[in-house]
């Protein structure tokens, strides 16, 4: 194991991974698995929260849905790729480095 000792002044800043706001295993039993039916769903932080919200977090919501809407229209059936694992890139913004998708031949 490696000790490391870190010294802050008061001037420092935290910057907090908000995208592990919901991912409490005290709230959902598997808080890795998607479920939109999921009760308290809603409760993350990844548009701010109190006066620090998003002022674009109503629209972004709205095109979330509708892209997940068209996309399960046209590609109801789809997967990660069998042998891969997405690579997720974490910070004050999350996402992915690498997602490997497959669906069936139309």
């Amino acid at each position: 194991s490696v000790s490391r000792t870190y010294t802050y002044l008061k001037t420092d800043f935290i910057v907090l991974a908000m995208s592990l706001a919901g991912l409490d295993e005290r709230n959902h039993a598997c808080p890795m698995h998607v479920d939109f039916q999921r009760e308290n769903s809603n409760r993350h932080l990844q548009f701010g929260a109190g006066p620090h919200t998003c002022p674009g977090a109503t629209l972004a919501r709205r095109e979330t849905l509708i892209f997940l809407q068209e996309w399960l229209r046209l590609i109801p059936d789809f997967g990660v790729k069998p042998g891969t694992e997405p690579e997720q890139i974490t910070g004050v913004v999350c996402s992915f480095e690498k997602l490997e998708l497959v669906w069936p031949a139309a």
